[in-house]
C-alpha cells in the first residue's frame, strides 16, 4: 500500500503499468499485487487529494494571520496552451513561511487572464481563502527557449 500512496501522492499512477516497478515489488513481496492504474485513479488520488486539503485547511488555520501570498507559475508546450501551478505563502504561529503549491496536469490553461482567474478563485475556495485575504499575487517570469528548457527573463 506505500507504493501506491506513494505513486498516487506523486501524481505517478501510470508508474503502476511499469514492468520493472511491478517486478521489484514481486521481489519484495510476492504476496502484494498491485492494483491497475484506473483503480489508483478513480478511489485513491481523490481521497489522497481531501486528505491534503484537510491538511492544508488544519495548518492555514494555526497561522499568524490569515494573509496570503499567491505565486502563479505557468509554462507551456505551445504558444495557446499551458499549465498553471499555484503557490500559497503564509505565515506561521512562530512567523516561519509556510506553504502549499497546487497543479492540476489534468486542466489546460490557454493563456486567458479569465481562466487563469478562474483556476486561482477555485483554489482560494478549496481552501476556504478569500480575495480579500490575498495580501499579493506575483507570477514566475521564464520562457521557454527553443531546446525546450526554460530561462528567466531579465
Amino acid at each position: 500500500m506505500l507504493t501506491t500512496d506513494f505513486l498516487a501522492s506523486a501524481g505517478w499512477p501510470h508508474l503502476i503499468e511499469n514492468k520493472a516497478l511491478r517486478k521489484l515489488v514481486k521481489a519484495l513481496d510476492p504476496r502484494y499485487h498491485l492494483p491497475s492504474v484506473g483503480k489508483v485513479q478513480r478511489l485513491l488520488l481523490p481521497t489522497l487529494k481531501n486528505e491534503i486539503i484537510l491538511s492544508i485547511k488544519d495548518r492555514l488555520r494555526k497561522a499568524a494571520t490569515r494573509r496570503v501570498s499567491i505565486i502563479l507559475d505557468m509554462w507551456s508546450y505551445s504558444r495557446k496552451s499551458g499549465f498553471l501551478a499555484i503557490i500559497i505563502h503564509w505565515l506561521r504561529e512562530n512567523f516561519e513561511i509556510d506553504l502549499a503549491s497546487f497543479l492540476d496536469l489534468e486542466t489546460t490553461i490557454y493563456h486567458g487572464a479569465e481562466q487563469i482567474g478562474e483556476m486561482v478563485r477555485k483554489v482560494l475556495n478549496l481552501l476556504g481563502i478569500s480575495l480579500e485575504e490575498v495580501l499579493a499575487a506575483t507570477r514566475e517570469d521564464q520562457f521557454e527557449t527553443k531546446e525546450g528548457g526554460r530561462r528567466r527573463k531579465c
